[in-house]
């Protein structure tokens, strides 16, 4: 499905630097390098030093220029990749000469897009593609690079076979079917929805870790105002991030910062001093404070006074902290509570700790394939829905063949939609403008 226009961009970051890259693709591609160097017959996959001519003849700049032929190319058309000298007033001659013989500036992800269409990955690799680029540890980084090289594609794909399998068993039964149907057949088909039902349950467990390692956990600290969130928080993070201060109500927006735990991005906020207050600036900041605690994967409350605590044993999401022990004589013999003193910096370790424990960071493996992206994880949830529908079907005493092959279809949809075989236009725009122009 190579596309009719030629495209080109920038592939490195924008600024000044000691070389970028300037990518086309499409049909024109060699056409254009012929108009910038005056050579267009360069052997494949060799770097050739050359040098681009503006449209007076005299030289833009000397670069290395690669030329990539369909379809053995990232996009799978032509592609051309021009490694010139970083100064942003080059890459913009050269982009612009470039769309003088006929490319277009390319769309955010547009390479990556094209590299889809045309068969060169599907749309789980391509996604992993934007999540690599964004990947901010090394442990984020395998773990893409595993999706990218097609692990998480072959799981899908083994869903998928063993769906068009089983529904093409179930067609060929309702076609001859002239009689009741074999309880053999049944017990078989009832053993492979559950087989399936166990897989993707699995796959969609594995959502929690994979959006760890790619956009990383939220920790929010909260607690009554000069309890010392702010201090605790420069602690963990090991620098001053928080304006520190006796006055209460100094923290009056959200401060966010980021530690890596585990290999995983963990992002700290210090919210604002949850009480009630006449001061219009500081309750924004509390209702703020509020809505954060709502989305965070970890709470931490922070307390000065033992009497203000008060544990609920059933939220694995919050954390007790009781800060300036380094004033207090007696500890609290409550397990739940960790003491610390966040001026001295004494149980800060602990806290970090309990970090790890409580969102399982040791657990997460790079060995294991995760999903990571939320697409994913809807379009699995409702293939299992289906998958559940389809096994309450089958054990009725009158089974309705066209209602399971029904479930079954609609969890093999799904399934391909994960693929990207049945995704709608406006699911792949919305998922390829959010790459960087380049890419």
């Amino acid at each position: 499905m190579n596309q009719p226009d030629t495209i080109v961009a920038q592939a490195t970051p924008l600024g000044y630097s000691g070389v970028s890259t300037v990518r086309l693709s499409g049909p024109l591609s060699r056409k254009i390098l012929g108009d910038l160097c005056g050579e267009s017959n360069l052997e494949p996959r060799k770097t050739t030093l050359l040098r681009l001519l503006n449209k007076n003849k005299d030289t833009v700049d000397r670069a290395l220029v690669t030329f990539f032929p369909c379809p053995q190319s990232y996009t799978g058309e032509d592609v051309i990749e021009i490694s010139c000298h970083g100064s942003p007033a080059i890459v913009e001659e050269v982009i612009s000469l470039a769309c003088v013989s006929g490319a277009r500036i390319a769309d955010p992800g547009e390479f990556t897009k094209r590299a889809f269409l045309n068969g060169k990955m599907d749309l789980i690799q391509a996604e992993s593609v934007m999540s690599l680029i964004e990947a901010k540890t090394i442990e984020s980084v395998c773990a893409q690079q595993k999706i990218i090289s097609g692990e998480l594609s072959e799981s899908i794909q083994k869903l998928k076979s063993e769906l068009v399998n089983s529904l093409s068993g179930l067609e060929n039964e309702m076609d001859i079917l002239e009689e009741e149907i074999s309880s053999g057949f049944v017990d078989g088909l009832g053993g492979t929805i559950d087989s399936l039902i166990n897989n993707v349950s699995t796959l969609i467990k594995s959502y929690k870790f994979g959006r760890y390692l790619t956009s990383g956990v939220q920790v929010v600290l909260t607690g009554k105002p000069n309890v010392g969130k702010s201090t605790l928080l420069n602690q963990i993070i090991g620098k001053s991030r928080s304006i520190v201060s006796e006055t209460p109500g100094t923290t009056r927006d959200i401060i966010d910062c980021e530690v890596i735990l585990c290999g995983v991005p963990v992002r700290l906020f210090d919210t604002a001093g949850i009480r009630e207050t006449t001061s219009f600036v500081e309750n924004e900041g509390v209702v703020r404070a509020k809505k954060m605690l709502q989305n965070a994967d970890l709470i931490l409350n922070v307390f000065d006074d033992k009497k203000d605590i008060s544990i609920n044993e059933d939220d694995p999401k919050q954390v007790y902290i009781l800060n300036k022990m380094d004033l207090r004589k007696k500890k609290s013999s409550k397990k739940s509570i960790i003491h610390i003193s966040a001026l001295t910096g004494e149980g800060v370790g602990l806290v970090k700790n309990h970090i790890i424990s409580s969102l399982g960071l040791r657990r997460i493996s790079t060995d294991t394939t995760h999903i990571s992206s939320l697409r994913q994880k809807n379009a699995l949830d409702s293939a299992h829905l289906c998958l559940k529908k389809a096994n309450s079907l089958i054990k009725t005493k009158n089974l309705e063949l066209p209602l399971l092959a029904f479930e079954l279809r609609s969890a093999l949809d799904s399934i391909d939609t994960i693929l990207g075989k049945t995704t709608v236009d406006d699911i792949l725009n919305n998922i390829f403008s959010n790459f960087c122009v380049g890419k």
